[in-house]
């Protein structure tokens, strides 16, 4: 999908391609905030898919690439939420 959407963007002559990734390509931290220069070492096939997505896209010359790494993303009725509220509390 990323090499689609690069393609694509390259043909219409965008010059800045921003792509959302997410924090979980740093791996497990042990519970500390990651920071941008931290190695990436993702375990699950989700974050390991973004950061192959982030090295193709990064490797592209004509394009400006920019990515954003989001530590949490939710939607309506996301069960997630109800895993992250125990987190929050302690």
């Amino acid at each position: 999908m990323a090499r689609a959407c690069a393609n694509a963007a390259r043909a219409a002559g965008v010059k800045r391609f921003v792509f959302t990734s997410t924090g979980l390509v740093y791996g497990p931290n042990g519970g500390h905030a990651a920071r941008e220069d931290d190695p990436c070492a993702p375990l699950d096939g989700y974050p390991k898919s973004k950061l192959a997505a982030e090295r193709f896209l990064l490797a592209i010359d004509d394009l400006d690439v920019r990515v954003l790494r989001l530590p949490f993303v939710y939607g309506d009725g996301d069960p997630h939420i109800a895993e992250a509220i125990p987190m929050m509390r302690s």
